[in-house]
């Protein structure tokens, strides 16, 4: 089945990417600066809000070309107008609503991939402990780790939902970060 996005979900992906490289050359070479709180911060925030915006727009995509007006109503609703994190529990519980066989897959394909369901996880902790007041302490080579970890994620639930080339793994990082963002003349 060919499954037609609406947006460019690589190129999304990329730019949140690519701002994080940047923010990282900023706090690397401004270290003791107090706006590097802010930026890793904010670089939580980016990242977290990204691969929610994802997963949700695949879910939604997926439901609404497969499925009926009910299911449509149910997806507007219950996924694209919840405020929900994007924990790798979250994403099973709504895959198991549908189908347990998707949720059983969606969770066998995290147990076989290194450390991506606690990266993901990580990212969505980080974001709620600065919603609620607390100081980032990660590194902003951290939250660059969990953002590839959490496009991982989305490309194993692609892969569950039978949506195959949304999300190509060889067109993230397709070139060398530093060589990509001189070319884009954001270095």
């Amino acid at each position: 089945m060919e499954f037609l996005m609406n947006g460019d979900y690589e190129s999304r992906i990329n730019d949140v990417l690519f701002e994080l490289i940047k923010i990282r050359k900023w706090v690397n070479k401004n270290q003791q600066d107090t706006f590097t709180k802010y930026l890793t911060s904010y670089a939580v925030i980016k990242a977290c809000a990204r691969i929610e915006v994802l997963i949700k727009e695949i879910i939604y995509e997926f439901l609404t070309k497969n499925g009926s007006a009910y299911a449509q109503n149910f997806v507007n609703h219950h996924v694209i107008d919840s405020p929900d994190n994007p924990s790798t529990h979250k994403i099973a519980r709504f895959l198991d609503a549908f189908s347990g066989e998707m949720k059983k897959q969606f969770e066998e394909k995290l147990k076989k991939s290194d450390n991506i369901k606690s990266d993901l996880n990580s990212l969505v902790n980080l974001r709620n402990a600065f919603a609620h007041g607390r100081d980032m302490t990660s590194s902003i080579d951290t939250i660059i780790k969990y953002y590839l970890s959490a496009v991982e994620v989305i490309i194993l639930l692609q892969e569950v939902l039978g949506v195959h080339g949304v999300i190509n793994r060889k067109n993230i990082l397709s070139k060398d970060l530093n060589t990509e963002l001189e070319e884009r003349n954001e270095v």
